[in-house]
């Protein structure tokens, strides 16, 4: 039984994180019009892996398709310019998704430190239910040595039977809020997130790549002011430095893809709000269902305690009268 357990929850755990694969690749502003995840989405068959891996095992990436770049010194003062001011973005992008980051995971913590204190509320509320039973199923016979001429308290055991199932229901709304808020957070805030730190990780192998060819670039161009010696080797330093700057070209173009993705997905964090708010909205409304009622079964316990009272009043009066 054990192992039953185990295995819906492994398989449950995939099919939520393929569901969130899946969201992060179909808005991708690139990927999504690929032929690749079109086959993915479309393909109807068996085997749907391998049968990929048959179609599109001689399809180019990005980069091999790419057009040469120009070796004209025109043409390499523009690359340039177009670079740094790319870079330059990329660095303002960079820093506001940090904020971005920083902020909604501030954001999760409060969540989960409510959703923690909304759980042990619930249980609390189980206990008041637990106690509430216990007083209203007493048995201990209370004399009139004790209670004198005030017996009211039978009435108001036998009227607390019935708020249990009260309390009970107020603490199963607040479990329910408490799973549904999981759900969300778990399965969207934690996601958008994770994005924010992939990209953070991203955004540094991009920096220290960029460091490094930057290193290379300067080591191919003092060599192209050496060399004196042949057209060979010049030509070869060229052909270097050329590849070097494709290279940081469609790095660049990748981290910018990238970024574009992260900005698709901020329209996450709309649903996610939107979710707690209906799910609180909600909650609230049943809550104050439960709460009126709750409330008029214990304004009928006093009102019948309270013509218990005004008839033993009377009873007293007229005894004393006689």
């Amino acid at each position: 039984m054990v192992f039953v357990l185990v295995d819906k929850e492994f398989i449950e755990e995939r099919r939520r994180s393929l569901k969130r694969y899946l969201q992060i690749v179909c808005r991708h502003p690139t990927i999504c019009e690929t032929e690749i995840i079109k086959f993915f989405l479309t393909y109807q068959g068996t085997s749907c892996g391998d049968n990929m891996k048959a179609t599109f095992k001689n399809a180019l990436d990005e980069f091999s398709c790419e057009p040469p770049t120009s070796s004209s010194s025109i043409d390499r003062i523009e690359r340039h310019e177009e670079d740094s001011t790319g870079i330059r973005m990329f660095h303002i992008s960079q820093t506001h998704i940090s904020f971005l980051q920083l902020q909604f995971s501030q954001i999760r913590t409060y969540l989960k430190n409510i959703n923690e204190r909304n759980f042990k509320t619930a249980d609390e509320y189980l206990a008041i239910e637990k106690s509430l039973q216990l007083i209203s199923t007493d048995s201990t016979r209370i004399e009139r040595w004790a209670t004198g001429l005030n017996d009211y308290w039978p009435t108001i055991q036998s009227g607390l039977v019935e708020i249990p199932v009260e309390i009970n229901a107020v603490a199963e709304r607040i479990n329910e809020e408490c799973k549904h808020e999981d759900e969300v957070i778990n399965d969207h805030l934690d996601m958008l997130i994770e994005l924010l730190q992939g990209y953070k990780d991203l955004c540094k192998r991009f920096e220290e790549a960029l460091q490094i060819e930057q290193r290379a670039i300067q080591k191919a161009t003092n060599q192209n002011k050496r060399s004196l010696t042949t057209n060979e080797s010049s030509a070869k330093n060229d052909n270097n430095l050329n590849l070097i700057e494709k290279r940081n070209n469609h790095a660049l173009k990748c981290i910018q893809t990238e970024t574009q993705l992260i900005y698709a997905n901020l329209e996450a964090f709309v649903y996610i709000l939107s979710s707690l708010g209906n799910i609180q909205y909600k909650v609230s409304s049943d809550l104050l269902d439960i709460w009126k009622s709750f409330s008029n079964k214990i304004s009928e316990l006093g009102q019948t305690y309270l013509n218990k009272s005004s008839i033993q009043r009377t009873n007293t009066i007229g005894l004393k009268n006689k």
